[in-house]
């Protein structure tokens, strides 16, 4: 996938691209040469399984598997399992005040000491990161830290590094949120108060929250990490989508829909049903287009590619990111025509619903 700013540096070249579609896949052609983009992509296989709720990974000959019943490992054929309850209590990040309370929580069973969730995890060299949570009965998080494994340990076990400000939007038993850098863990973090970034030092130290704006109820990096999109519930039944770039410390609000959001398209799309059908809104500009609801999107180095039928494409569009047309193919035509009508029109004008 490319870049935001690969992106936004194509949109503006001087050179009309070309859309061909030949051998099951579409053929961009535009002024970085020819570029195919299948019509679809096979998933990398990962440890990482959502549906089951588990995470398994393999360093330094030794499985270390997370999932419902806590951390396990797994070393010369032998098996054991933490459930990390040491960790809430520990003099690193609670007090003797925070565990007086904690422990009646425990007791009239609002809170448990037992790990509920895995938010995320890096790896740096033999030591691997976990970003792990508790959340409440009602399923609130009220407590993430970040533990260390050293997997070249004869015997692993998991040590408690400390503890971000600002907890993440992770979601379910495993998720995918941490990230590393130069030697610094990260990810998107809300505050009571903020939307920003969360990041410290492996070594537990230097833990701070970078303010972007205001609270957001989600928040979800994009392929490449250095963009973002945020969406927030309206007290009116609507949904503001914001977008981040990160490197910039730049975040703004882009739309105000009114619909069921349905999935973001890399890099800069969101889409959602609503009262007039399948839409789909660029994060970057605000631009609201309609769609057709068995399309498919895809970035490119020349624009956003949408074709449908999805599966056997009898129409395509190449946009720019404002969804103005730059080549568009018909399986009818001999050749694609700039003029052509094509089944998707843009239904309003760019818009912007306010800056965080």
């Amino acid at each position: 996938m490319v870049s935001a700013l690969l992106l936004l540096t194509a949109f503006g070249q001087a050179t009309t691209p070309k859309l061909t579609f030949q051998g099951g896949a579409f053929v961009v052609n535009g002024a970085s040469g020819p570029e195919k983009v299948l019509l679809s992509t096979a998933r990398p296989a990962t440890g990482l399984d959502r549906s089951r709720g588990r995470l398994t990974l393999t360093l330094e000959k030794k499985t270390v598997t997370f999932d419902a019943r806590g951390l396990t490992f797994a070393v010369k054929g032998t098996n054991y399992t933490n459930r990390l309850q040491a960790v809430p209590v520990s003099g690193k990040i609670a007090t003797k005040e925070s565990n007086e309370a904690l422990i009646r929580a425990v007791k009239d069973g609002s809170r448990k000491l037992e790990v509920s969730a895995l938010s995320g995890w890096a790896v740096q060299g033999k030591e691997l990161f976990l970003l792990v949570r508790w959340d409440d009965k009602s399923g609130k998080p009220w407590l993430e830290a970040l533990v260390k494994v050293d997997m070249g340990s004869p015997r692993p076990k998991p040590d408690l590094v400390g503890k971000f400000d600002g907890l993440s939007y992770a979601r379910g038993v495993v998720d995918d949120v941490l990230r590393i850098k130069d030697g610094t863990l990260w990810f998107l973090a809300g505050k009571e108060d903020s939307f920003g970034v969360a990041s410290m030092k492996t070594d537990g130290s230097d833990a701070v929250h970078k303010r972007m704006g205001d609270p957001v109820a989600k928040a979800e990096l994009l392929p490449g990490d250095s963009t973002a999109w945020t969406l927030t519930p309206s007290a009116y039944g609507t949904s503001i989508l914001g977008f981040a770039t990160l490197d910039k410390n730049e975040y703004h609000l882009v739309a105000e829909v009114r619909g069921q959001m349905r999935s973001i398209v890399p890099p800069c799309l969101a889409e959602y049903r609503s009262a007039n059908g399948e839409e789909v809104v660029s994060l970057r500009t605000g631009a609201l287009t309609s769609m057709d609801a068995n399309a498919e999107w895809r970035a490119t180095s020349s624009g956003l590619l949408c074709w449908w039928p999805a599966k056997a494409p009898t129409k395509a569009v190449l946009y720019d990111d404002d969804f103005r047309k730059l080549a568009t193919w018909d399986s009818r035509a001999k050749a694609a025509t700039l003029g052509a009508k094509p089944k998707i029109e843009v239904t309003s004008k760019p818009h912007k619903v306010g800056r965080g």
